[in-house]
């Protein structure tokens, strides 16, 4: 999985504190927001997220990694949303000739 989508996942569930609700604001289905999770996680080396079968709760590490990462990852999707931008008006602009 792409460790953007992962991280974007992680601040939805963090912001949310709700598996199901990221989800659906994410229009992804429960158990790949889970497994987003899970798979975070064992890269970190750590747990973020501490749940119970009621509620979801950022762990202490969990909350300083997603204050570090929000930002960031709010930087990555604007530079790309610019990005995409620039590139419809440079192929609005592009002339072809049969």
């Amino acid at each position: 999985m792409d460790s953007l989508l992962g991280y974007r996942i992680f601040l939805a569930v963090a912001d949310c504190a709700s598996f199901s609700e990221a989800a659906r604001q994410m229009a992804l289905t429960p158990t790949k927001v889970s497994r987003a999770i899970a798979d975070l996680e064992a890269g970190l080396g750590f747990a973020l997220l501490e749940r119970t079968t009621r509620r979801v709760v950022l762990t202490e590490l969990g909350a300083r990694f997603a204050q570090r990462i929000k930002p960031a990852v709010a930087s990555l999707l604007s530079a790309s949303s610019e990005t995409e931008n620039v590139s419809d008006i440079n192929n609005f602009n592009e002339v072809r000739v049969a």
